[in-house]
């Protein structure tokens, strides 16, 4: 039985470094096009946080004698989706506001995983889950409530003129 569970656990972290990595990616596309420059600073900042969130998932994982691989067919296949919807035609007056959008559900899931290894390293009493999650566990939180204001105070803008 413990088998699985250290299994699920390589599994979950692998899982949570395609997140990250995939979120990492999703910023180099969105900043690819921004134009609203406190914006973009922001994005910037956010970016090189997602990417050492992914080197921290990577140490971890290293720490737990394991070695970063893969996440499921399931998680790359959604990561390749959420990617594409950045690629979708969209009307000018929209195109910052899906950006938002997305990043923001990037984010919520990275904010979700980083919340459950917290309860997972809080249960076993685990010093490293325990380090890694005190390391990144506010930035995610940070990161949603940023992305969430810049879209809600974007949203009668781009509502009243869609």
């Amino acid at each position: 039985m413990e088998t699985i569970r250290v299994r699920f656990l390589a599994e979950f972290l692998n899982e949570m470094l395609a997140v990250e990595r995939a979120g990492a990616s999703m910023y180099r596309t969105v900043l690819t096009r921004c134009t609203d420059e406190d914006l973009r600073r922001k994005l910037q900042a956010f970016m090189a946080e997602t990417e050492h969130h992914g080197r921290v998932l990577e140490d971890l994982i290293r720490e737990m004698s394991g070695e970063p691989g893969p996440a499921s067919a399931g998680m790359m296949a959604l990561m390749a989706a959420r990617q594409a919807s950045l690629l979708e035609p969209i009307p000018a007056g929209l195109r910052e506001w899906r950006d938002l959008e997305a990043l923001l559900e990037a984010e919520l899931c990275d904010q979700r995983n980083w919340e459950i290894l917290g309860k997972i390293g809080g249960a076993n009493g685990d010093p490293a889950i325990q380090k890694a999650v005190s390391r990144v566990a506010n930035d995610e939180d940070r990161h949603v409530s940023e992305l969430r204001e810049a879209l809600m105070s974007r949203a009668p803008e781009v509502m009243l003129s869609a």
